[in-house]
């Protein structure tokens, strides 16, 4: 480790005491340095957390260390943005699943320490995982939650784990600074392109969306205008290099809700929101059904639809509520009742690819893969059934739900 690099050296070298020597990493690849681009721009703190799998392996925070400078160097040539790590903290409880452990850190007060937060877990990989199983961040969030890769590769290539584990954290911290999935090879590709002899770089348009994003903070969570200007421009102009196409829709939606003012409120829809909010349904549908006619993607439309289902209207309730997640389509609570309401309907089969579209996007989100199990028994799949339902117990060891649905299932 570079300790010259460190903003506080007196309490990494605490850290690593007692860990075990080097790790027999290797100097970063020279296809991940392109030639510097001016002085640095600026640094962030990183505190590193290890799970307790992950402190078990020798000279763990030796090679943490490694790792960080090595990524730092790629991302000051890269950008001018440098990576200083200031402690190594041991977490007492297994991180999990990668998405779990980010939702559970980010739901916690930050770090004083940290810019940024990367969490280090040994977890079992898939058979054949996909980079959203290797690391995971959010955009303008402040934790990236990393898997270790030594399984992927063979005890002596060294050189080839180093380089994947650097290219995973500069990914994770590539999302957080607004790169998109890439369908290219390269830093931000959905796949493992360090799997594969490719140049592990950002492509042009991701480099372009961290340079847009580098001057605002980790976890500051809103994007102001002027930049948001800047990025929706550069996104107009990306969308081949961009995967899926829906993630750019997205992003684009996100940053128009900075760039366009919103509307005065309809008295309608606010009479309607009040009313709901108060479980009187039917004055909320009949305040709410006329703004909604006019703009079902507003919350109006949500309104409408949701007052529906809690009234009978079946129909009306399936029509608000597809209107309004065609803009809003993380909205579980509307997710769940359009589900409801079409099944009630008779047609399980739109139910359960509802709910797998969701559950795909959200694959923490326990009700709504609760709710798909039971879609895919009332359709006959009831290996499929309880394979979601033992993920749910998984995530959650004391749902009561998903153990008494496996209870029920025919053994």
């Amino acid at each position: 480790m570079k300790y010259g690099r460190i903003f506080s050296q007196s309490l990494v070298v605490a850290a690593l005491c007692g860990c075990g020597g080097p790790s027999g990493s290797k100097p970063v690849n020279p296809t991940l340095v392109p030639e510097a681009v001016g002085a640095s721009v600026r640094t962030l703190r990183v505190v590193a957390r290890v799970d307790p799998a992950a402190r078990a392996v020798p000279g763990h925070a030796e090679r943490i260390g490694d790792r960080v400078d090595a990524a730092s160097d790629a991302l000051a040539g890269l950008l001018g943005l440098r990576l200083a790590l200031v402690q190594v903290v041991y977490d007492p409880v297994p991180a999990g699943a990668l998405h779990e452990a980010l939702a559970r850190r980010e739901a916690q007060a930050p770090d004083p320490q940290a810019d940024l937060e990367l969490h280090f877990s040994v977890a079992p990989l898939p058979p054949r995982p996909a980079m959203a199983d290797l690391v995971q961040s959010r955009y303008l969030g402040r934790v990236v939650a990393l898997r270790g890769l030594a399984t992927l590769f063979a005890p002596e290539d060294q050189e080839g784990l180093h380089r994947a584990e650097v290219m995973a954290i500069q990914h994770g911290i590539g999302q957080v600074f607004g790169a998109l999935p890439s369908c290219q090879p390269g830093v931000m590709s959905s796949a493992p392109a360090f799997l594969h002899e490719v140049s592990l770089r950002f492509n042009p348009l991701n480099l372009q969306l961290i340079r847009a994003h580098l001057s605002l903070e980790p976890g500051q969570g809103a994007v102001p205008p002027d930049i948001a200007r800047q990025v929706d421009h550069l996104l107009a102009e990306g969308v081949r290099e961009v995967c899926p196409p829906g993630v750019l829709d997205r992003r684009r939606d996100l940053l128009a809700q900075v760039l366009e003012p919103a509307p005065p409120a309809d008295p309608g829809e606010v009479a309607g929101l009040a009313a709901l909010a108060e479980g009187r349904d039917e004055a909320a549908f009949a305040a709410c059904e006329g703004p909604a006619t006019r703009q079902p993607q507003s919350p109006a439309g949500r309104c409408a639809g949701v007052a529906a289902a809690r009234t009978g209207r079946g129909p009306e309730a399936i029509r608000y509520l597809r209107a309004w997640l065609a803009h809003h389509p993380d909205d579980g609570e509307a997710v769940l009742l359009l589900a409801r309401e079409v099944g009630k309907g008779g047609d399980d089969g739109a139910a359960r690819a509802l709910l797998a579209r969701f559950v795909e996007a959200h694959p923490e989100h326990v009700q709504a893969r609760i709710n798909l199990g039971v879609a895919m028994a009332r359709l006959g799949d009831l290996a499929g059934a309880r394979q979601h339902w033992e993920v749910v117990l998984r995530q959650a060891p004391d749902n009561a739900d998903a153990r008494d649905l496996i209870e029920q299932l025919p053994r």
